[in-house]
C-alpha cells in the first residue's frame, strides 16, 4: 500500500489509508468465501439456495417447518461465515458458486420439487 503526502490534511491521509485498506479487503473477499463455503452447514446451504432465490424468511420458515427465529438466525450465521451483509450480495456469492443448486422461486413448486 503507497500513501501519497497531501497539502490536504489528517482527512485527505485518513481517506486514502481507508481506500487502500477496502481495495485489499476486496481482493481477498473470494478466497475467504471459497473456504468459508465448506464451514456452512447442510441446513445453511439450503438456506443461502432459497436466499438466492428471493425467498422470504417467513417463506422459509412455512416451507422448512422451522421457525422463524431459527431462519433469522441461520441467515445471521450464514453472512457471519460468507462475509457478507444483504441477501442481494448472498444472491451474488450463490451465482458465482456452481455447487449451490438454484430453486424456483416461491410458490411455484413444492418443497420437493424445490430440493430435488
Amino acid at each position: 500500500m503507497s500513501v501519497r503526502v497531501s497539502n490536504d490534511g489528517p482527512y485527505a491521509l485518513v481517506s486514502q489509508v481507508r481506500s487502500a485498506t477496502t481495495a485489499a479487503e476486496q481482493q481477498h473477499q473470494p478466497a475467504r468465501q471459497a473456504a468459508a463455503w465448506s464451514r456452512l452447514s447442510p441446513r445453511e446451504r439450503e438456506i443461502l439456495a432459497l436466499l438466492a432465490a428471493r425467498w422470504t424468511d417467513r417463506e422459509i420458515s412455512e416451507t422448512l417447518y422451522i421457525s422463524y427465529r431459527t431462519v433469522t438466525t441461520h441467515v445471521s450465521n450464514i453472512y457471519d461465515k460468507l462475509g457478507i451483509h444483504s441477501r442481494r450480495e448472498a444472491a451474488m456469492f450463490a451465482l458465482a458458486h456452481p455447487e449451490i443448486r438454484p430453486v424456483p422461486s416461491w410458490p411455484h413448486a413444492t418443497i420437493h420439487d424445490r430440493m430435488a
